[in-house]
């Protein structure tokens, strides 16, 4: 990853380490930042400011081979944005900050960041009466009200951030939806704004995820105001703009760790013929359509099997299909897996499959094109732009389209060196290193440099 020595450790506390509380409970140990007594070396004026104030921004432009100091705020709506803010760490020294609020009870006194051990120059936002009893969750509030007290504590506690670590350049945010939170974090800090997002709810055709008139006028105001609005699909773009959105667009796609993902060393045994498919057990993705198709396809390829990687509120009903078509031995329900294992599975598929109704842009997708597996994919969002080899598409709720695929597709099973050389491909156009090369320029693009 890339070198952080260039933005100073904070406090005198080893990272990571745990003290034992009252209660008997393990508590982390935190650095704070936001309390005058706590916060050494943050002055008085620094500590009284009001809400509103706003940091002076950078006088001069940064030069053009200096590399740029940016701050990420994380909010875990997405398993995927540590992946970008690595993919942005391999090009500037980053220090990312997931956002969080207390679980529940009464309102909480100190705002502090805490830092956490990995990766290098992470903290999250959390809130407590003191350090040591704080309780937090990751996301957002639901509540109007906690998301206040956070965009608060996130001000005082980027002020103070930026007191011991000194000046940064600019601030990235995801998903538009939290915009009022990404304004006032730059607007703390002094500098410009750029958002990516991955919201599925432009599209309208989510059930999920529906948007309301008060947050699309939010997300028109704070794109408009962004240095760069980062869609991660052309579709996405073609859909923000359709809902009146106007902003600085550069689409760049979501990043892949490579290392991670990446080509076998050897080809898959041949007794079976394994499918992979990995998406969240969802209306959206598709799986009940799948599963016929599978079953279609039992009498003239007995040896297939497919692997279903992901949980979600439709396994039960699945399951039952899967039983009702006879696919007992055929069909596997792997759950939720950590990246490690999915990219185990992935290497040991012959081909990968996601009949979604809809997407954006499936990081799975993107993972199994890193593994040079063949893939059968919905012409929907941004599925339909996915630039490598070895993709067939095919139209959604297309049961007869979607058999043909994926008969075809393992009939004709690519050799090792051509999965190789596929994902070397992928490789290039989404790994962490090439989008972070892509973020780089856009930042200097909104920093005049």
């Amino acid at each position: 990853m890339t070198n952080h020595s260039s933005v100073p450790e904070v406090g005198a506390e080893p990272a990571g380490r745990h003290d034992q509380n009252m209660t008997g409970e393990m508590a982390p140990t935190h650095e704070t930042f936001g309390d005058p007594a706590e916060a050494s070396g943050a002055s008085p004026a620094a500590t009284s400011r009001g809400p509103d104030h706003v940091v002076s921004p950078l006088i001069e432009t940064p030069a053009p081979d200096r590399r740029l100091r940016v701050v990420m705020l994380l909010n875990g709506r997405s398993a995927f944005e540590p992946a970008w803010a690595d993919a942005a760490a391999t090009r500037v020294d980053l220090v990312r900050i997931s956002i969080a609020s207390e679980a529940g009870g009464a309102p909480t006194a100190l705002p502090y960041l805490k830092r956490v051990p990995e990766p290098a120059d992470s903290f999250q936002l959390a809130s407590g009466p003191s350090p040591a009893n704080a309780r937090t969750v990751r996301g957002f509030a639901a509540r109007v009200v906690r998301q206040r007290r956070v965009k608060r504590r996130l001000v005082r506690s980027l002020r103070l951030l930026q007191a011991h670590h000194g000046p940064f350049d600019l601030l990235h945010g995801h998903f538009s939806a939290s915009a009022p939170t990404i304004i006032r974090g730059a607007r703390a800090l002094g500098v410009p704004y750029v958002i990516t997002e991955h919201s599925s709810s432009y599209s309208g055709r989510n059930p999920n995820n529906r948007l309301s008139r008060r947050g699309l006028t939010r997300t028109r105001r704070a794109c408009a105001g962004a240095g760069a609005v980062i869609p991660v699909s052309k579709e996405l773009e073609l859909a923000m703009r359709a809902h009146g959105v106007v902003a600085a667009f550069q689409v760049i796609p979501n990043p892949v760790d490579t290392r991670l993902f990446s080509a076998p060393d050897v080809l898959p045994g041949e007794a079976t013929i394994e499918l992979a498919c990995v998406a969240r057990l969802d209306q959206v993705k598709g799986h009940d359509l799948l599963l016929e198709a599978i079953a279609s396809l039992r009498d003239t390829l007995p040896q297939l099997r497919l692997t279903l990687i992901g949980g979600g509120p439709l396994r039960d009903q699945l399951e039952a299909q899967a039983r009702r078509l006879g696919l007992d031995g055929v069909v596997s329900f792997d759950g939720g897996l950590p990246p490690d294992a999915v990219a185990q599975k992935l290497r040991a598929s012959h081909a990968f499959v996601l009949a979604s109704r809809w997407e954006n842009l499936s990081v799975a997708a993107l993972e199994a094109c890193a593994t040079g597996l063949p893939c059968v994919l919905s012409r929907v969002g941004g599925l339909s732009e996915i630039d490598a080899e070895g993709i067939t598409l095919v139209e959604p709720d297309d049961l007869t389209g979607l058999t043909r695929a994926i008969h075809a597709t393992v009939t004709h099973l690519p050799d090792l060196g051509t999965r190789r050389r596929r994902a070397e491909l992928a490789r290039a156009r989404y790994s962490v290193e090439a989008v972070g090369s892509r973020l780089d320029q856009i930042y200097r693009r909104v920093l005049g440099c």
